[in-house]
């Protein structure tokens, strides 16, 4: 049996002890950035311990009324966990005031295409969006709207 998930509010610290997946390394540094700490800290945001060990870390950052913009980034470690980790995330957006969700995934990054879809989320951009990020990766636009 697995040792239980343990969630905990999510500071810039918590995310420079990931050893982010190879798909995720470029987001990793800019989440990791000191500027980035005000805005976490004020945010929902959670990390997520196994054993002592921050295996990832994923949060809610409102855009407007009902839409809200999601983010996750999980460690190299995390994948045996996946089913704590997704059953975590599914309640904590159950319980989030927001109608409508989004999430970018790097276009080439079929894990995390999968992971959204267990998630409920709908690829809104199958094609992907051609240089959507500073890195000019392209990325996929996915969503999760409730009624």
């Amino acid at each position: 049996m697995s040792p239980p998930l343990d969630l905990r509010k999510c500071y810039v610290e918590h995310l420079r002890l990931i050893e982010p997946q190879a798909a995720q390394e470029l987001d990793h540094f800019g989440l990791t950035a000191d500027q980035v700490a005000p805005v976490l800290e004020r945010s929902l945001a959670f990390s997520g311990w196994i054993a002592g060990e921050c295996i990832g870390a994923a949060g809610i950052l409102p855009k407007w009324a009902g839409v809200a913009q999601v983010w996750c980034l999980l460690s190299r470690q995390a994948p045996p966990y996946m089913l704590a980790i997704t059953r975590a995330v599914r309640a904590i957006l159950a319980t989030h005031e927001a109608r409508r969700f989004e999430c970018s995934v790097v276009h080439d990054f079929e894990q995390g295409h999968r992971w959204m879809r267990l998630l409920g989320f709908t690829n809104e951009t199958p094609n992907g969006m051609l240089h959507a990020d500073p890195h000019g990766r392209t990325l996929s636009m996915y969503s999760k709207v409730r009624p």
